[in-house]
């Protein structure tokens, strides 16, 4: 596996908002990136996945989620809209970026996937990783996830709409 960018942090934060009383928030998350892609890097796409039990985390990282059968967990994007993913522009100074991620409701068995965008048009998937999590029920900090890089890039459009 190629060299990680040890030092760069993702903070995903509860957004100015926040949560109604049957939601929460994703707070801290730590991911390592590849360097294979960096120089490419255009934005960073954020889902969550319903029904994590019943999915293969390996499969779902090769390949763009939009290209597989999944049922997208809805979380506020920071207009106040229902959204099936976030997106956000890479914007790394100083090995860290903070996101907001909001809204998500309380369940069990969901996926936290991190897609890394390419800035080509149309855009293309560099890499990809997530976080199994048994229970969201609140502000929550998951395990730091490894978003590797992908090679050959798979032939999808990786944008969720």
């Amino acid at each position: 596996m190629s060299a990680r960018w040890n030092a760069l942090l993702l903070w995903l934060a509860c957004a100015a908002c926040g949560p109604g009383p049957d939601s929460g928030s994703v707070q801290g998350l730590e991911i390592l990136l590849s360097r294979a892609y960096v120089d490419r890097l255009g934005s960073f796409q954020v889902s969550i996945l319903a029904g994590a039990d019943g999915l293969d985390r390996e499969a779902v990282e090769k390949t763009c989620v939009t290209s597989q059968a999944v049922t997208y967990v809805q979380q506020v994007d920071g207009s106040g809209q229902k959204v099936k993913a976030r997106t956000f522009e890479a914007s790394v100074a100083g090995g860290q970026q903070e996101l907001k991620l909001a809204g998500i409701p309380f369940g069990r068995e969901y996926l936290f996937v991190v897609e890394a965008l390419s800035s080509d048009e149309p855009a293309v998937l560099l890499g990809s990783g997530s976080a199994r999590v048994l229970t969201f029920q609140g502000d929550l900090r998951p395990v730091p996830l490894t978003v590797g890089a992908l090679a050959p890039a798979p032939a999808c459009d990786p944008r969720i709409r």
